[in-house]
């Protein structure tokens, strides 16, 4: 799985690309927690170039949620394809996360 970023006003950006599964969540989790430092004012995950994403990689996403939480910023998920929205809705995540469709839409959020 490979991982980029950009950062912009605060808000940084993460494109993860790839399955985001078993073999993959743990070296997720330690780039998205090292992400934390500088506090950010937010993070976006663009679900674009992700293919599949298993229960281990809701717990990250999950876990960085309540990280920002503590921290009192946001996270914004997007760009997610019709399997990865399924996922997240079957799972209840869609409820307690921010999804939006688009990249636009995620950095105004966090505005």
């Amino acid at each position: 799985m490979e991982v980029s970023e950009e950062r912009q006003d605060g808000i940084v950006m993460v494109m993860p690309k790839g399955r985001i599964d078993s073999n993959t969540s743990a070296s997720l989790e330690q780039k998205l927690l090292a992400l934390l430092e500088p506090a950010p004012r937010g993070i976006v995950i663009d679900f674009t170039a992700v293919d599949y994403i298993s229960s281990a990689g809701l717990r990250v996403v999950l876990v960085l949620a309540k990280r920002l939480r503590g921290g009192k910023a946001a996270l914004v998920l997007c760009q997610l394809n019709g399997l990865i929205q399924e996922v997240f809705t079957m799972s209840g995540f869609d409820k307690v996360l921010a999804i939006v469709p688009t990249r636009a839409e995620a950095l105004a959020k966090l505005a």
